[in-house]
């Protein structure tokens, strides 16, 4: 009897199956875990961290800020925490289309996080200054 090669290409394609299943599942739980932002403003600061991962996180302080305004924010590849808007004018961690937050600083940057009620915010920020 003269052995064949199937068996092996068989378990090649159920290895491959495998591995993308998996990486299929770790990319889903990564886009459910990043998909929502938390801002804390304080009388200090306005920080702006992930509520289930320990990090990124960015805080600001409040003398820093010039304006904060509710704004339309669009989720683009290169907007995603705290990388630099195409020609390094700000920041951004617009992580889906929709409300965002703005917060101007007194360096002339600007800073935008894509959150659920950017108005509460805005008016914390209103009642501490």
């Amino acid at each position: 009897m003269a052995a064949t090669s199937e068996p092996a290409v068989g378990v090649t394609a159920v290895a491959a199956a495998v591995v993308l299943l998996a990486a299929a599942g770790v990319a889903g739980l990564w886009a459910l875990a990043m998909a929502r932002l938390s801002v804390h403003v304080n009388t200090y600061q306005v920080a702006v961290r992930h509520p289930l991962l320990p990090g990124p996180s960015a805080t600001v302080p409040l003398r820093q800020i010039r304006r904060m305004s509710v704004v339309h924010g669009s989720a683009r590849p290169w907007t995603v925490w705290w990388c630099p808007w195409p020609g390094g004018w700000g920041r951004a961690a617009v992580i889906r289309t929709g409300p965002a937050l703005r917060l101007e600083l007194t360096s002339g940057r600007a800073f935008v996080v894509s959150v659920d009620e950017p108005e509460g915010a805005v008016r914390a920020f209103r009642r501490l200054r």
